[in-house]
């Protein structure tokens, strides 16, 4: 099945930034962060601060809205595609799994995404025809939903997501709260799965290192199957019990990154096992002792949903501060258009913030008046 040690990016213990490339942003935005910090006062690096409700330097954003990069996490659709193929319950549910799985591994880049303002879309569309529809529900707290719409009409994925980031001294912990769920319309059986937590280490100081961790339950009620995954259980041991603990053990000991999971059905039998990575793979077929590797990373083909012609004015494309940044990416050496662009990209981003913001106590206000 392969050496997962040679699979892996950026070695163990979680994403490590190591490429020259990534050095080098880094390095730019802790320069980034520490003149912001020094205008804004440094209490915003103090425990527990809401990072959803800060305004942050537009150099420390890409030019994607959160509802394009969510997009990301499903590029290896062809997990997802297998799962609708097969018309066994178990083979869909090992699928899937790999499928989400998958996408942690895509969500590693260093640069935010920006938050969507209400009611704002993105609409997508798959070489395969596959189309996707995204929307900004709520403003605080942020929500948005997804669907992706499959045009043969195998199945429909939908779900949303709830985003909570918060400071811890030299780390930001998030989560992107929410249920994913595939309703497959071969047998109307749904799917449905949470995502873990991620922490994101030595912001200010040391090394980078992005590392997930928890437990991810996927459940098919219909067919009375479920699938408890955990994720690097390494990471939620105490230091003391890692003290006690080898340096790497195999299978459900706590291996680091490692995903783990059981699918049983209803009467808690196991019906298969899976065992490997986010960072790199994932092999399913372990209960018969016949691995077979479902996911391996940069091995397996990825396919991004492109901006579909003619969406909504409220489509993300459009934003002013997303086309401001977008422009100064494209034109890094050349430093006065750069800052430029930069400036304006910021002043934007300002503009639109005190939009919503002033736009949030008329609604406050109108739902007062009428006793809501």
């Amino acid at each position: 099945m392969g050496d997962e040690e040679e699979e892996r990016p950026s070695g163990s213990g979680g994403y490590r930034y190591n490429k020259p490339e990534e050095r080098q942003l880094l390095e730019r935005q802790k320069k980034v962060i520490w003149t912001w910090l020094k205008k804004v006062g440094r209490n915003l690096i103090s425990e527990g601060v809401n990072l959803t409700k800060v305004s942050l330097p537009v150099e420390l954003f890409e030019s994607k809205s959160f509802l394009e990069r969510v997009c990301d996490s499903w590029s290896y659709l062809d997990l997802l595609e297998r799962a609708a193929d097969s018309p066994d319950p178990v083979e869909r549910m090992r699928c899937l799994i790999a499928f989400a799985v998958s996408g942690l591994s895509l969500q590693v880049n260093p640069n935010k995404p920006f938050n969507p303002i209400l009611g704002e879309t993105y609409q997508g569309e798959y070489g395969n025809g596959m189309r996707v529809f995204c929307e900004q529900v709520s403003h605080h707290p942020p929500v948005s939903c997804w669907e992706v719409v499959d045009p043969k009409e195998r199945f429909r994925f939908t779900g949303t997501g709830h985003i909570t980031a918060t400071t811890r001294a030299n780390s930001v912990r998030a989560c992107q709260k929410g249920d994913s769920s595939v309703l497959f319309y071969s047998d109307g059986a749904v799917v449905s799965w949470n995502l873990p937590g991620l922490i994101l280490k030595n912001v200010m100081f040391g090394e980078r290192v992005l590392k997930y961790s928890g437990e991810m339950m996927f459940r098919d009620d219909k067919n009375g199957l479920e699938c408890l995954v955990k994720v690097d259980p390494s990471e939620e041991k105490s230091m003391f019990s890692r003290m006690l603990s080898s340096k790497k053990k195999a299978s459900i000991t706590g291996a680091l990154d490692e995903v783990f999971g059981e699918i049983k059905n209803e009467a808690g039998e196991v019906l298969d096992r899976c065992e490997g990575s986010w960072l790199s793979h994932l092999d399913w077929g372990l209960v018969k002792g016949e691995g077979e590797r479902y996911w391996t990373r940069n091995r397996s083909s990825c396919v991004y949903p492109r901006p579909q012609t003619g969406s909504l004015d409220s489509d993300c494309s459009l934003r002013i501060d997303l086309r401001a940044l977008r422009r100064a990416e494209v034109n890094p050496e050349d430093a006065d258009l750069y800052s430029k662009c930069i400036l304006e990209a910021q002043e934007n981003k300002v503009k639109l913030e005190e939009i919503q913001r002033a736009d949030a106590k008329l609604r406050k206000k109108g739902l007062a008046a009428i006793g809501e």
